[in-house]
């Protein structure tokens, strides 16, 4: 490639300005061979060059100013502002006077110091000033102890760290509040809707149960997109284990159009709440089934574990999130949560008191 330095030329302010020139595009695999790379400035002339920067100092002063805007109105207890003494002769000589982040800021708000502290804009604020030579004695603190202030760092009072079981979380996912087993509200009713789930999945548990989420999420109510299946879960899944998945969720979708008689149902349906204690509870559901007189709320587990029951108490913290979330926005009352027991073909019920 050609570098060409630019003399004298007309060119609008940029820095920095490093520009790619093509001849054409006519020939794409050959377009770089000849490519030209121009660079300026490089002036010769002193006075183009002082024409050229002099845009550039402007709108670095007041990118500065907006900085120094922000360090000022953001700080909490006090500002910094550094003094590079490599500057101190050439402030001395005048050759510039706002170079500094300091000097803009006693240029802009015409700041003197005195005996008595500092003017702003001809406005007095008394404070201690304190000047201090590089090499020279350490400041010292003063006599009179200064009373301990209200706000800021200093007026953090040592203590004990509180109990985190004892605060209230800013934000809380439902999938976070399993315990162990508590006492369910209400009489437990279990519907078998198929045959316990048998396919041979491959991966962890974890893994497993994301794959037959995903798969209730796409099938139920589309039967049609069973040759999506594979590309929406992302797994390779073996034709066998593609009837087994399709066959559960038609089997659940049947049982609970017959059993709830939903007039719409919604799938990973989304919420933002606030709970009793005004932490902000978010999450989806995975079934959102809304009846003529209410809401049912669907969850999908994948557990293979036969004491059923003793693990829906400790998904009941979660399950009751959903109901208190749907409770305070729905128009309509909840009348009850579930679990699907994708691996047992089966749905355990609790009817809201």
């Amino acid at each position: 490639m050609v570098l060409i330095a630019g003399l004298d030329q007309n060119v609008d302010p940029r820095l920095p300005d490093i520009t790619v020139w093509f001849e054409d595009f006519g020939d794409l695999d050959g377009v770089l061979d000849r490519a030209s790379l121009e660079i300026s400035p490089n002036f010769d002339s002193a006075e183009a060059e002082d024409r050229f920067k002099e845009p550039l100092r402007r709108r670095g002063q007041r990118n500065a100013h907006r900085l120094l805007y922000v360090a000022l109105t953001r700080a909490r207890e006090s500002v910094i502002l550094q003094w590079p003494e490599y500057l101190r002769e050439k402030l001395k000589t005048g050759q510039d006077e706002a170079i500094t982040y300091w000097s803009l800021l006693r240029k802009a708000a015409r700041l003197e110091f005195g005996p008595d502290g500092l003017t702003a804009g001809g406005e007095p604020f008394p404070c201690r000033v304190i000047h201090a030579e590089p090499g020279g004695d350490e400041i010292t603190a003063p006599e009179t102890e200064l009373p301990l202030p209200t706000l800021g760092r200093r007026a953090i009072v040592p203590c004990e760290a509180p109990d985190p079981s004892a605060l209230t979380p800013d934000q809380i996912a439902p999938s976070a509040l399993h315990t162990a087993t508590v006492s369910v509200p209400g009489p437990l009713r279990t519907v078998s809707y198929a045959q316990p789930f048998e396919t041979s999945l491959r991966g962890s548990a974890a893994e497993r149960g994301n794959l037959l989420h995903r798969a209730f999420e796409v099938l139920f109510g589309h039967p049609e997109r069973r040759e999506f299946l594979a590309r929406a879960t992302g797994a390779d899944l073996p034709e066998g284990g593609v009837d087994a998945i399709c066959t559960a969720v038609a089997r659940f979708e049947e049982w609970l159009t017959h059993e709830l008689t939903p007039t719409a149902i919604r799938t990973e349906a989304p919420f933002l709440a606030l709970n009793d204690e005004g932490s902000t509870v978010h999450g989806s559901m995975d079934l959102l089934v809304e009846t003529r007189d209410g809401y049912w709320i669907i969850d999908h587990k994948s557990d293979q574990i036969d004491d059923r029951r003793g693990r829906f108490g400790e998904y009941w913290p979660q399950l009751a999130a959903y109901a208190a979330a749907v409770r305070s926005v729905g128009a309509l009352p909840v009348r009850g949560v579930a679990v699907n027991w994708i691996s047992a073909g089966e749905v355990m019920l609790v009817e809201s008191a």
